[in-house]
């Protein structure tokens, strides 16, 4: 391998599927760290070192099946994909923010390095080690013959569908029996904060400027809660409501008044009948085609109500006289005329 240039005998399989469940369900791969897509960042990378790059998720090159079964599907899935003459195969998740060609041309090298110093049975895969010491398997360089033979054995021994990443690399979870030619050991390569993937806000917000749309989750995941406590109507003055304050009952009970006026019923001129209605009257009222009644403010509207008149647009002639019926005068609000 020479330093970042690709090679056809180097092929990628770059993952950008997942639930993402600990970040709500968003898609991973679009998430921007610095401006940029994080599976952006991943493919520029990829592409820097091998030839054919296969994207394995929503929108990719194919997808996993069933969908969502899983990284291991996912690499069943887009391993056929490589051409014939690729021997090494990168495969790497979508949520590396840090990644970069050198990165991965280190973990190549590792492997035909490995390869070139031991017998072929003796070495699988070149895996990398973030800061911390962890191992993460979803950033490594495997030989391809090694990783066919994983994957035939997982299939063989129940399928490849809803399994963890790492029974790729744990004998146990193989055949070993048929697996003796190509079973072998995984080199461990310390690769550092570029390896350090994204799987919650908090990993996001660590990582440098979060665009706005995502400030509010990451705020969120960021603060503590504070457990609840009961008080008093007048002592919890100035605190946080725990959950949402909900009416015992619908208010209003029904149609009120917006202003003092009259209430309306068909078209005029109306006649006043009945008494005003106030606030807080839930008796029960109506009104005919033709008639008005004075109402408040708040006040329920009788039923046959089509609107209410304000008070200062309406003129009542006699004291049980009908009301003149005019039009509105230009301008007035909706419904206005004196009467």
């Amino acid at each position: 391998m020479n330093g970042n240039a690709t090679s056809v005998e180097v092929g990628a399989i770059v993952l950008t599927g997942g639930r993402a469940s600990r970040l709500g369900g968003v898609d991973k791969a679009r998430l921007p760290v610095a401006g940029q897509p994080m599976v952006e960042t991943v493919l520029r990378a990829a592409r820097a070192v091998a030839g054919p790059v296969v994207t394995v998720g929503p929108g990719g090159d194919t997808r996993e099946e069933p969908p969502h079964s899983g990284p291991v599907a996912g690499i069943a899935a887009g391993l056929p994909l490589l051409p014939g003459e690729v021997d090494v195969v990168v495969v790497v998740a979508c949520d590396l923010p840090g990644l970069d060609a050198e990165t991965l041309a280190a973990l190549v090298d590792s492997v035909r390095t490995a390869r070139a110093e031991s017998a072929p049975s003796t070495f699988s895969a070149a895996l990398g080690v973030d800061a911390t010491g962890h191992d993460q398997y979803l950033l490594a360089a495997w030989d391809r013959r090694a990783l066919a033979a994983r994957l035939d054995a997982l299939e063989r021994s129940g399928g490849v569908g809803g399994r963890p990443v790492r029974a790729l690399y744990d004998d146990d979870n193989n055949d070993t029996a048929d697996y003796d030619d190509i079973a072998g050991a995984f080199l461990r390569v310390y690769v550092g904060d570029h390896a350090l993937d994204v799987d919650t806000w908090s990993d996001l917000a660590a990582r440098g400027p979060v665009a706005l749309a995502h400030v509010g989750p990451v705020l969120a995941a960021g603060l503590e809660t504070v457990p609840a406590t009961e008080h008093a109507p007048f002592d919890a003055v100035g605190s946080v409501l725990a959950a949402p304050l909900v009416a015992a009952e619908a208010m209003p009970r029904g149609r009120v008044s917006a202003m003092d006026g009259y209430a309306l019923a068909g078209s005029g001129p109306w006649r006043l009948t009945g008494a005003a209605r106030r606030a807080g009257d839930e008796s029960a009222a109506s009104l005919e085609p033709g008639c008005a009644a004075p109402i408040a403010t708040g006040a329920l509207a009788p039923t046959g109500t089509d609107r209410v008149l304000r008070h200062e647009l309406v003129k009542v002639l006699g004291s049980a006289s009908p009301a003149a019926d005019t039009s509105p005068s230009p301008g007035a609000a909706p419904g206005a005329a004196s009467g």
